[in-house]
């Protein structure tokens, strides 16, 4: 779970009934892990097409256990910093 790692004090920010994320992509075997201040999501898609982004919107949607639909990168769409947004109202089970 989430929750239990204890670094979402430093990563999440809430605005408006969203969650706000600042992420860093690298290349590497899909996991999610906290340094500091940003949520580091490793993926094995290439930066082509947009296929890292897919990747990542997906490792997300499945951590926070929210729908695909419910997670967006709102800056950094062709960078490896990016600011994610998932919408509140999107959380399973509620």
């Amino acid at each position: 779970m989430p929750w239990s790692t204890g670094f979402y004090l430093i990563l999440y920010f809430f605005s408006a009934g969203r969650m706000i994320l600042m992420v860093k992509v690298k290349n590497g075997h899909e996991r999610i892990e906290a340094d500091g201040q940003f949520l580091i999501v490793y993926t094995d898609e290439p930066r082509e097409n947009g296929r890292a982004n897919i990747d990542v919107l997906k490792q997300i949607s499945r951590y926070f256990k929210v729908g695909e639909g419910c997670v967006r990168i709102v800056k950094g769409l062709t960078t490896a910093r990016k600011t994610i947004i998932i919408d509140d109202n999107c959380v399973r089970g509620s």
